[in-house]
């Protein structure tokens, strides 16, 4: 999570199919994963200022 973060710095949310994450003054918050769930590779739902 923390390599995304540093290669997306525009990211304000992100998931990776389990977890729905945010973030917050600069530090991630993500949901409970749900109980089936495969990850995948992050990817930038919402990018900051939309």
């Amino acid at each position: 999570m923390e390599a995304f973060l540093k290669a997306e710095p525009a990211c304000a949310e992100f998931t990776d199919q389990c977890s729905i994450c945010k973030v917050t003054d600069g530090q991630p918050v993500c949901s409970t994963p749900s109980i089936a769930c495969i990850r995948k590779d992050y990817v930038c739902t919402r990018k900051s200022g939309e």
